[in-house]
């Protein structure tokens, strides 16, 4: 979907690089090519070699905007097949936890501030353990 208001004047051409790049879905495709035809406002798409002058490429256009739903609609269901099947094995998603002997570090040394006078900052530059990481664990306990 368009976010910025678009300064076209009839008779201007809307030049985009790719289909997909203009929106992501198939309705916001039609929506906004509706609003730019009511406009007088044509549509250029360079990689697919669409002009929406002609009735040609608005066949295309709506072809094109459909295959490539289509096809984004199967990525979106492959990943998730594949992410239930990585679960189901037990593997780890996200990213990868902090070491475990620096947080223990951390959180000593952050228990023994007053000794210590470090503050957050100094203890996490000193263990790598970042500040929310501390504080998070601090308020497990």
């Amino acid at each position: 979907m368009l976010e910025r208001p678009l300064y076209l004047r009839e008779g201007d051409s809307l030049v985009v690089t790719k289909l997909d790049r203009l929106a992501r879905s198939t309705f916001d495709l039609h929506r906004i090519a509706k609003s730019l035809e009511e406009r007088g406002i044509h549509l250029v798409i360079l990689k697919q070699q669409i002009d929406t002058s002609t009735p040609a490429g608005k066949l295309m256009f709506t072809m094109l905007g459909a295959v490539a739903e289509f096809e984004k609609d199967l990525i979106n269901e492959r990943t998730a097949e594949g992410r239930a099947r990585a679960k189901a094995k037990g593997t780890h998603m996200g990213r990868k936890g902090q070491d475990e002997k620096q947080v223990k570090k951390a959180l000593s040394l952050y228990a023994a501030r007053d000794e210590n006078g470090l503050s957050v900052n100094e203890i996490s530059n000193m263990t790598g353990v970042p500040r929310s990481t501390i504080y998070a664990k601090i308020k497990e306990q």
